[in-house]
């Protein structure tokens, strides 16, 4: 995990950062969402779980555990301030899981209930830097376990409950756009081995999200699909473009951080109530 390179999405920004309890009561009737999804929920725990407006219980954690390594960071850095906001997310980040209804057992609520009470300790060290910093490495390390006990929890292999994608499809769009505003970060400094290795992570999070949008109920014939289907092409375009140091591979990348976006704001409105028979503009 490259600490350097860890950045948010704005629209993913938004829809946590932005009082996720309060996101999720105002969306509580698109939350239930259809009979299928309610039947598929009712089968899976932990991880696996959808949460109210278009977010899940893993993408939830995952953006939890980012910026808990935030504040590391921003402590390491002597930038306090921004450490408190880091901080202020995590603790939110959890306060919404925990309060969100989602079927979590007694361990992962236990560990939840640990990374939250050393979040409130690093709230309170901080003004004392060398303190703080041995906070924050304390609260990073509940996460490490919490990860590694999870992965110990879930089956192995392709099967089974691995097969379908344990974040939304607007998470994953997201995730996209990171790797995708990473990769014309990485060849605005002629770093080409990096820049590649994100240009596949975008083609990987567009292929979860074309899984997770037929998972949440959408045809392969939806615009959604093939809209996401149509930027997982480009994608691949993009490795080409960066392995054979295109000129215009820099460029490509950004219109990729473009798309991605506008393509996040219709799924997100789709999946969350929006319907997915929306007008999309054509493709670029």
């Amino acid at each position: 995990m490259h600490r350097a390179t860890r950045m948010i999405p704005l629209a993913l920004a938004l829809v946590v950062g932005v009082a996720p309890a309060a996101f999720a009561k105002n969306h509580l009737a698109q939350a239930a969402g259809t009979q299928q999804q309610q039947r598929q929920n009712q089968k899976m725990t932990g991880m696996q779980q959808m949460l109210p407006g278009g977010l899940s219980v893993k993408g939830q954690l995952d953006h939890a555990y980012s910026e808990a390594l935030n504040v590391q960071s921003a402590l390491a850095m002597d930038m306090e301030d921004m450490a408190k906001n880091h901080l202020a997310n995590v603790k939110l980040i959890i306060a919404h899981l925990e309060q969100s209804g989602a079927k979590l057992d007694k361990p992962m609520t236990d560990r939840l209930s640990a990374i939250r009470s050393e979040a409130d300790k690093l709230d309170s060290m901080m003004g004392d830097r060398n303190a703080a910093l041995k906070g924050s490495a304390i609260l990073v390390s509940r996460f490490v376990t919490f990860y590694d006990q999870m992965a110990s929890a879930m089956p192995m292999g392709g099967g089974g409950a691995m097969a379908r994608p344990m974040k939304s499809a607007t998470e994953l769009l997201a995730s996209a756009g990171d790797s995708a505003a990473m990769t014309q970060s990485a060849l605005a400094g002629r770093d080409f081995a990096t820049a590649v290795n994100h240009a596949r992570d975008v083609d990987q999070h567009l292929k979860m999200a074309g899984l997770a949008l037929v998972a949440q109920g959408m045809t392969a014939q939806s615009n959604e699909v093939k809209h996401v289907k149509a930027l997982q092409q480009d994608s691949r375009k993009l490795v080409g473009a960066i392995e054979s140091r295109s000129a215009s591979a820099t460029k490509q990348a950004g219109q990729m951080v473009d798309r991605i976006g506008t393509e996040l704001m219709l799924v997100a409105n789709a999946t969350m109530g929006g319907g997915g028979g929306m007008s999309h503009p054509e493709h670029r």
